[in-house]
């Protein structure tokens, strides 16, 4: 259901700006390089440390309600599948909506990059609200770095990359943490 629903976005998204002056390239999604990949990886290992160092900062602070997201992980062979596929679909869905729609599209509006960068980002965190408030914050914070990165790049392509790494990376983080912990 999730990707279904994820394709449906997308479809919107592409369907509306091909309407739309500028069309598809608006979007942000110019050439694919070994650069824009190099930089979304760069990118994924830089906003993994900012973003473990918010959740630190809200837990110092007495912020307890993240939601353990694990019980959604995968952990057969077909689910690990399913799950690799789904973090492809979801990272270009959301990233395309996100950034190259709702953060192109607001930026015209209110004629200021600050503004539609923290209200393209509230969007995208609030659809992240299973992971309760503090997960929210910590997701509105990557919304933010996200927009930082399409703004400096005009591409799309290293949000896709950095957004697919997380989703995609995710699956093995658990098991990781488990065998540190000795479980």
């Amino acid at each position: 259901p999730t990707c279904a629903i994820q394709l449906l976005i997308l479809s919107t998204v592409l369907i509306a700006a091909r309407r739309e002056i500028g069309g598809i390239r608006s979007l942000g999604f110019t050439k694919l390089s070994i650069g824009k990949i190099f930089l979304g990886l760069a990118f994924f290992m830089f906003a993994g440390l900012v973003l473990s160092l918010a959740a630190l900062f809200l837990q110092s602070l007495g912020a307890t309600d993240f939601k353990d997201p694990s019980i959604l992980l995968p952990v057969s062979f077909g689910e690990r599948v399913v799950w690799t596929v789904m973090s492809a679909v979801v990272a270009i869905s959301e990233e395309t909506a996100f950034r190259g729609y709702a953060l192109t599209r607001l930026e015209h509006i209110t004629r200021r990059k600050t503004l539609a960068a923290i209200l393209a980002s509230l969007g995208f965190a609030i659809g992240h609200s299973y992971q309760g408030v503090s997960g929210v914050v910590v997701i509105f914070i990557y919304g933010l770095m996200f927009a930082a990165v399409f703004y400096k790049t005009k591409s799309i392509w290293p949000g896709i990359i950095a957004h697919f790494m997380q989703d995609f990376t995710a699956m093995f983080a658990v098991d990781i943490l488990k065998r540190m912990q000795g479980g």
